[in-house]
């Protein structure tokens, strides 16, 4: 079968979407483990175990944004939040590279430079 190069740009435009969605699933689910473990009586036994699960998240979701059209502003915050996990977690050289990554996708955004 032969694809036309119009059907093969739109196939691919739909994959990228699909990444973007999927991307945007993920980061909403690690944002949700966030929030919930601001909560004062999150058990502190739980800690870890729910910033690595946000870490995976944010990993997918980074991983599905790169190569896509998304903004380099989202794969920026998705790299400083996965940077603050990170901290968190005491992976401080990870958090290192992920702030220089979210600097290098947003250079004018201050925030990533005091984290």
């Amino acid at each position: 079968m032969v694809v036309q190069k119009g059907e093969k740009n739109k196939v691919e435009k739909t994959e990228k979407n699909q990444k973007i969605n999927n991307a945007k699933t993920r980061w909403e689910e690690a944002d949700t483990i966030i929030k919930k473990m601001k909560d004062p009586n999150f058990p502190e036994k739980d800690k870890e175990h729910y910033l690595e699960k946000a870490r995976d998240l944010y990993n997918i979701a980074i991983t599905d944004v790169q190569n896509t059209p998304a903004p380099e502003k989202k794969q920026s915050e998705l790299f400083s939040k996965r940077a603050n996990v990170f901290m968190r977690l005491g992976q401080y050289q990870n958090a290192i590279t992920d702030l220089w990554a979210a600097i290098r996708h947003d250079t004018g955004n201050s925030q990533y430079y005091s984290q």
